[in-house]
């Protein structure tokens, strides 16, 4: 049974302070440090600064305690007002993709964390220990969740999505206006009627966790660390339930993308280990060159080569030459049986190409050579200029063989799928005490 409960969300008093467009950015882990740098810029009170506060030589401890301190003094100078009911908070975020625009309709509430197989969200992907452990550290010292987790569930009698759309043709409690004509806007809602339909409705649905695995495992040791102290735990305090975002998976604007992969700096013997590694694994089925003088003309002839075929497949990107690649037949397997319960899948593109090319060839070099891009753009313009040597454009899975993967319970190797745009951080925000 899912326990998806309203809060009191704390929230930037747009009447008192700057646009809300400057004051939001996104989850700690796709901000680089020139992001960082460009947050803190717009706004001396940009949700950056609890998110992934600039760490200077403090211990970390002392860094996210300071997030819990400017918290607190954003409360008192009413930059940030703490809602007056439990509510929940429908979003619509609009944004383009490839040409196209897009709308993806969530609703924001708190989610009970572990417990039985019923009310657990359902994860799909390993955590890394240096991650978890800075969400570990943050939640602790910061006492709050700054950013929601993604999660995703059924609505097939579009009750929910009715409920939004109905939501939607209201007046909204706040609006965000980003660049490139992205906006993100805000209804709340402490009605009972509505509180009460949206809790009837999820409770009998499974929960999938799309995206913010670290700080969900985080969350959970947080909760277990929290019961350890406690003689008598109390069930409905704030350490056993984190913010999340709940999408529909038919929402035709959830888009699931996936992580391209680019190598830097290897050697000519490595690179040779990698193309009989790749021969031992996938069949070449055309081979093609790039346009040097043009990355659009270049990225289309990867897009094409991609949609050439109905198969899983792969560009590899090298010597201005882009390679179609598919698995050998025995390989790939969309069908999973269920209760494979934490097992790692092994029949996807991700793991075949990373677990049998690339981790064999490259041995201990792997994490140093390796790089992730989410635009095929940003991949072939590494190449190009030459601070890359490989390029491997990956074909998303559907969200049909995710859901499949969900619900047999296994786990994908790490950088699987991307879901665009993130949820970003400050939109809501959530104390824990």
């Amino acid at each position: 049974m899912v326990d998806f409960r309203p809060f009191r969300a704390l929230r930037f008093n747009t009447t008192q302070t700057e646009e809300l467009g400057n004051l939001i950015c996104p989850p700690y882990d796709v901000i680089s440090k020139e992001d960082q740098s460009y947050f803190y810029s717009l706004s001396r009170h940009n949700a950056v600064r609890l998110e992934l506060p600039i760490i200077e030589k403090n211990p970390l401890e002392e860094e996210y305690t300071s997030v819990k301190t400017k918290l607190n003094q954003w409360l008192r100078n009413n930059v940030i007002a703490r809602d007056a009911n439990n509510s929940f908070y429908i979003t619509r975020h609009q944004f383009s993709h490839n040409g196209k625009s897009h709308s993806r309709y969530g609703i924001t509430g708190c989610i009970r964390l572990g417990g039985s197989a019923q009310s657990r969200v359902i994860t799909h992907e390993h955590t890394a220990p240096k991650p978890r452990q800075d969400r570990l550290v943050h939640v602790q010292y910061s006492q709050s969740n700054i950013s929601p987790i993604m999660g995703l569930y059924r609505d097939n009698d579009a009750t929910l999505n009715n409920f939004m759309l109905q939501m939607s043709q209201t007046t909204p409690s706040s609006q965000a206006k980003l660049p490139n004509n992205e906006e993100i806007v805000v209804w709340k809602t402490d009605k009972p009627e509505d509180l009460s339909l949206i809790q009837s409705c999820l409770q009998t649905r499974k929960v999938h966790l799309a995206d913010g695995h670290h700080r969900y495992d985080a969350m959970l040791q947080y909760q277990r660390l929290t019961h350890e102290t406690q003689t008598q735990p109390n069930l409905d305090e704030a350490s056993n339930f984190i913010m999340i975002t709940l999408i529909p998976f038919n929402d035709p604007g959830l888009l699931l993308l996936p992580y391209h992969r680019i190598l830097k700096s290897v050697p000519p013997q490595i690179q040779k280990q990698i193309d009989q590694n790749i021969q031992n694994n996938f069949q070449t089925i055309s081979v093609v060159p790039l346009d040097p003088d043009s990355q659009y003309n270049a990225v289309k002839t990867i897009n094409q080569l991609l949609s050439s075929t109905n198969q899983d497949s792969i560009v590899q990107i090298r010597e201005m030459k882009a390679t179609l690649l598919v698995p050998n037949n025995s390989q790939i397997n969309n069908e999973f049986p269920p209760d494979q319960t934490n097992q790692v899948v092994t029949t996807t593109l991700s793991w075949i190409l990373t677990e049998c090319v690339l981790k064999p060839a490259l041995k201990s070099r792997y994490d140093a050579t390796m790089g992730y891009e989410h635009e095929i753009g940003s991949l072939v313009n590494g190449i190009f200029n030459q601070s890359a040597d490989i390029g491997f454009v990956m074909k998303p899975i559907s969200l049909d063989t995710f859901e499949k993967l969900h619900q047999a319970t296994l786990i994908l190797p790490p950088k699987s799928t991307f879901f665009h745009p993130k949820l970003p951080a400050g939109l809501t925000m959530r104390e824990l005490l």
